[in-house]
């Protein structure tokens, strides 16, 4: 009944994926994008405002485009929509 590693084939039966993995384990920007939007929700969702900035402050920084050298257009493109979300935000306060 359960949703284990789903026996000896080669796909997983129900297991949950990582972070923007695509097929098979592959990172997809797709993935990441609607990964990265489910945290940004999550982030501003916090109660506190404080731990509003403490979360978002973290995934600017885990996004940065200088951090991920390799991933760079995704970082930029990541760093956009959080930027974007938080610009949202702040307006939606007014």
């Amino acid at each position: 009944v359960g949703g284990g590693s789903g026996g000896g084939g080669e796909r997983g039966g129900g297991g949950e994926r990582g972070e923007g993995e695509g097929e098979g384990g592959v990172l997809s920007a797709t993935g990441v994008r609607s990964a990265v939007k489910a945290a940004v929700a999550e982030a501003l969702a916090e109660s506190s405002e404080d731990e509003r900035k403490k979360k978002l402050r973290q995934l600017q920084l885990r996004w940065h485009p200088d951090k991920n050298p390799v991933l760079t257009e995704l970082a930029s493109e990541v760093t956009k929509i959080i930027n974007e979300a938080i610009a949202n935000a702040g307006k939606n306060k007014k």
